[in-house]
């Protein structure tokens, strides 16, 4: 059997989206063989190089009018495109409406290479396996992300073949709201796929709630199969910290990790990364709170809009794990850690795989309260994403609570994460089933 993988995003410079594309991939792999992956490049703009379908120009002349919008950022915005959409026909090919998008790609893929790249992998394939990860949330304006995810769904769909969309989130944006239009092209999609694996249960509440037409069923995220790592013992961070010191080695990131001794990891946060001023002195704070505490702390740059805290080192002393550390070494700084502090819903996950308890920051939707649930906290709770004063001190009293809680949480915390790595097992036997099944009925048709 065939697999595509749509949202491979292990080029991303997100630990989380490495680490569950990795993970992701291995569980399929074990249903089929990968016979190709859409990667996390084709969501955006920018990094695909392609957003435009139906101009009057040829494909080169359309790409070379577009870069020189977005040579000059006065011109690089949605009223710009809106303008060239009407004069020249230049349109983005992912569109609202995931019915929309799919035809697009059929009309128009004998005419863009991009188009027709993306039309073959799934007319290839025997089974389509979609990463959905964070990226169902229904704001507004809504994630590309999100509406490329739906339109390929639907495109495998039509094509006639078993969709599972998989290690998903759904949730409302605590932001901006429901978006109704988003909300109804989801619920379109997933009520007509194979299969809808949701990660967490309050995803899986929206669902059951307000999309009646939807069957789904709940399979924690593909990062805790990793929990066999850590039961093996490989999950280990190495004696010289410079070994997890990506090219080109930069001297302020050289001598400065030592995990002989216990050691408090920090994250950033996606809620906070949208205000980097305040993530800034927010955090400059929580570490030194935190320092009172009496062991090392370290900064995990998971995402590279958490850059950030490459200020809080320098107005603290703090050492850095940095971004592109390699994702399974930073894995094991995280998961040996005593405790975790921050907003990351993978970076949290991944900690947990070793027994790191964590003091949780607000991110964007549920995720962290979800995961607090699906961790067996005995009272899921979360910080704001930018602490008051007199939120920090208690958070830093939070995590010495923790830490002194020693052992016995750690257990507690290591056995609920390999229970949610042994229930990943499901996406392998739902796409071998769903492959099956559809080949028996093919084979009846004929």
């Amino acid at each position: 059997m065939d697999v595509l993988l749509v949202g491979d995003s292990r080029t991303s410079n997100n630990w989380g989206a490495r680490a569950t594309s990795i993970a992701m991939a291995t569980l399929a792999a074990r249903a089929g063989r990968i016979s190709a992956a859409i990667d996390g490049a084709a969501y955006s703009h920018h990094s695909s190089r392609f957003e435009f379908v139906g101009s009057l120009l040829t494909a080169g002349a359309s790409e070379r009018l577009l870069d020189a919008t977005r040579s000059r950022p006065s011109l690089d915005g949605p009223t710009v495109r809106r303008l060239l959409a009407r004069w020249v026909g230049i349109r983005d090919f992912v569109s609202g409406n995931p019915a929309e998008t799919a035809r697009t790609v059929q009309q128009y893929r004998t005419r863009y290479p991009f188009l027709a790249h993306l039309y073959d992998a799934v007319a290839q394939a025997d089974a389509v396996v979609i990463n959905g990860e964070g990226d169902l949330v229904f704001t507004t304006p809504p994630r590309r992300e999100a509406l490329f995810l739906l339109g390929i769904a639907e495109l495998g769909i039509r094509l006639g073949k078993p969709v599972i969309y998989a290690n998903a989130m759904v949730s409302d944006c605590p932001t901006t709201g429901r978006n109704a239009e988003t909300f109804n092209a989801t619920r379109r999609v997933l009520s007509r796929c194979s299969a809808v694996l949701l990660r967490d249960p309050e995803s899986i509440e929206l669902v059951t709630r307000h999309m009646h037409d939807v069957e789904c069923e709940m399979v924690p995220d593909a990062v805790f199969s990793w929990s066999s790592r850590a039961a093996a013992g490989r999950l280990v961070p190495p004696a010289d910290g410079d070994l997890l010191v990506p090219f080109p080695e930069q001297d302020r990131y050289l001598g400065r990790l030592d995990f002989s001794a216990p050691y408090i990891v920090v994250s950033g946060g996606a809620a906070a990364a949208e205000n980097t001023e305040r993530a800034r002195a927010c955090y400059t704070e929580i570490v030194r709170e935190l320092q009172t505490l009496g062991m090392p702390v370290y900064l995990a740059v998971c995402d590279g809009r958490d850059s950030f805290l490459e200020d809080v080192a320098t107005n603290t002393g703090t050492a850095i794990v940095p971004l592109f550390s390699p994702v399974i070494g930073a894995t094991a700084v995280l998961a040996n850690a005593r405790a975790f502090v921050g907003g990351r819903y993978h970076a949290a996950a991944l900690a947990a795989l070793g027994g790191t308890p964590g003091v949780h920051l607000a991110s964007v939707a549920h995720k962290m309260r979800s995961l607090q649930a699906l961790l067996g906290y005995d009272h899921p709770h979360e910080f704001p994403a930018f602490p008051t004063a007199g939120q920090t001190t208690e958070l830093a009293r939070g995590v010495r609570e923790i830490i002194e809680a020693g052992d016995a949480m750690r257990a507690c915390i290591r056995a609920a994460a390999a229970h949610c790595g042994a229930r990943t097992e499901r996406v392998v036997a739902v796409v071998e089933g769903r492959q099956q099944a559809a080949t028996s009925e093919a084979g009846v048709a004929a």
